[in-house]
């Protein structure tokens, strides 16, 4: 009897041991998602929460640094279609600072339907999103909003004339992180 006993403590505490790495947010997550908003009739906002845990996850599970990977928003244009996160119409993606939270992007055409995801190259060729919208419709209208006065449309009025803190880092086409390059 005592064999059996020992036996289910010595599983219980593998079990428990094999949790113990995982944040405390998993069994509680967080409203990690991503939103997007129109903003005129060729331009979206795209809003995500820069929560940790992708972080943890691309660590945890595929073994590499966040801060390594290229972060990126993929758009895609869903217009009739039942998205199954491979047959987009088209999509485009552009870089982005992750933990900026935010993102316009322009250049949409007007009367089709978009979603986004956030994500990170795990290679040269291998996209992980962690985040997907719900999907919204880019009216052809010049005014997506009937009343101006909202507090969201001023957040992102204000977010439009603030100047970003990778604004030293960028040239007209890359994106340069800080850090020290080493050459012998």
């Amino acid at each position: 009897m005592k064999m059996k006993e020992s036996e289910e403590l010595t599983q219980r505490n593998k079990e428990k041991e094999s949790t113990d790495y995982l944040p405390s947010t998993v069994s509680h997550p967080p409203q990690n998602k991503v939103k997007i908003k129109p903003i005129s009739p060729r331009k979206i906002g795209v809003f995500w929460d820069t929560s940790d845990l992708p972080q943890k996850i691309i660590q945890l599970y595929f073994g590499l640094q966040f801060d390594e990977l290229v972060s990126v928003i993929r758009i895609y244009d869903v217009t009739d279609i039942v998205f199954s996160g491979k047959n987009a119409h088209s999509f485009y993606e552009l870089s982005i600072p992750y933990q900026k939270g935010y993102w316009f992007v322009k250049g949409l055409n007007g009367g089709r339907n978009y979603l986004a995801e956030i994500g990170v190259y795990l290679n040269e060729t291998e996209f992980f999103p962690f985040y997907r919208s719900e999907c919204i419709h880019v009216s052809v209208d010049e005014c997506p909003f009937a009343d101006h006065t909202t507090d969201e449309w001023r957040n992102v009025k204000q977010a439009q004339h603030i100047a970003p803190n990778w604004h030293d880092y960028v040239s007209t086409y890359s994106f340069y992180s800080s850090r020290e390059d080493t050459h012998d």
